[in-house]
This record gives structure tokens, C-alpha cells and sequence, in this order.
């Protein structure tokens, strides 16, 4: 038979087992047994492979638990490995922060003050120059006042000296050029 005949067989034998339990007290035990009887090997049969499951199922959890501890422990170790070596970068590059930083600020003092004396001497060289630029034009002034004062009595004494003699115009334009040329040149 098959087991579709065999449980429906089954089942209609539970069924007149279970009315005839209904209509005697002691029915009940004899139902158990025949139904123990009928049933017994396919019963033990999915008990022993629920079992079989159930031992199957729990040697997995156990091997999945072993495998997520294992896995959990890597983890918390790399974790904590890479933790490390962010903190000891993170160190490393404060120091060298601080390092640079101190490095600039020490940098940063000696342009300052290098500022300050270059701004200091040029303040100094510039008024020197302005000294000697104004004492030099005085000098060019005092000379050419000279010049010119030299040159005025030149000029009156050819004049007196035209007007007492009456030389003639000639000899006056000769001497005017002459002077105008050592003008020009005492100028250059």
C-alpha cells in the first residue's frame, strides 16, 4: 500500500478507535495501544528524524556561534589594531604639527625682526640721502650763485668798459658769445 492509502486507512481507524474509546472507560488504554500498534514505526520513525534534526540543527548553531566568535574576535582585534594606529598617526602628526608649527613661529620672529632692521636701516639711508641730496643742491646753488655773480661783473665791466672806450658793437657781440659759451659750459 502507499501512504496515502496507508494514513487514510489509518485515519479511519483512529476515527472508529476514538468513538469506540467515547463508549468504554477502559477503551482509552486499548486506543493508545492500537494506535502505538498502527502507528508506533512511523511515529519513532519522525521522532528519530526530528531528533536527527534537532542533534543537526544545534551542531550548526554551535559551529555558526564558534564561526560568529571567531569572526567577532578577528574583528575586535583589528579593531583595536587599527584603533592603535590611528591614535599613534594621530600622535605622530600632532607632534609634527607642533614641531612645524614651532618651526614657523620661530621662522615668522626672525623675518619680523629682519622686517623691522631693513625698515629701520632704510628709514636711516633714505634721511642720509635726503641730507646729502639737500647739502649737495646747496652746493650747486652756492656755485652757481657764484657763477652768475662772476658773470654779472664780467658783464659790468665789459659794460664800463664799452662805455669808457666806445668800442664798437662788434667787439661787443664777441665778448657776449664768449661769455655765453663759458656759461654753457661751466653748466655742463
Amino acid at each position: 500500500m502507499n501512504k496515502k492509502t496507508t494514513t487514510s486507512s489509518s485515519t479511519a481507524k483512529t476515527k472508529k478507535a476514538q468513538t469506540k474509546a467515547k463508549a468504554t472507560p477502559g477503551s482509552e488504554e486499548q486506543l493508545l495501544a492500537i494506535r502505538d500498534l498502527l502507528f508506533g514505526e512511523q511515529v519513532s520513525s519522525i521522532q528519530a528524524s526530528i531528533e536527527n534534526l534537532n542533534a543537526e540543527t544545534n551542531k550548526r548553531f554551535t559551529r555558526l556561534e564558534s564561526q560568529l566568535t571567531k569572526t567577532s574576535e578577528k574583528f575586535n582585534q583589528s579593531l583595536k589594531s587599527t584603533t592603535t594606529e590611528i591614535k599613534e598617526l594621530i600622535e605622530s602628526n600632532h607632534l609634527e604639527h607642533v614641531s612645524q608649527e614651532s618651526i614657523i613661529e620661530e621662522n615668522l620672529g626672525a623675518l619680523s625682526s629682519a622686517f623691522d632692521q631693513f625698515q629701520s636701516q632704510t628709514e636711516n639711508d633714505l634721511a642720509q640721502a635726503h641730507k646729502d641730496l639737500d647739502s649737495a643742491s646747496k652746493a650747486i646753488y652756492k656755485s652757481l650763485e657764484k657763477e652768475v655773480k662772476a658773470l654779472n661783473k664780467k658783464i659790468e665791466k665789459a659794460s664800463q668798459e664799452l662805455s669808457t672806450n666806445k668800442a664798437d658793437r662788434k667787439t661787443l657781440a664777441n665778448m657776449l658769445e664768449n661769455m655765453a659759451s663759458n656759461l654753457t659750459q661751466s653748466q655742463a
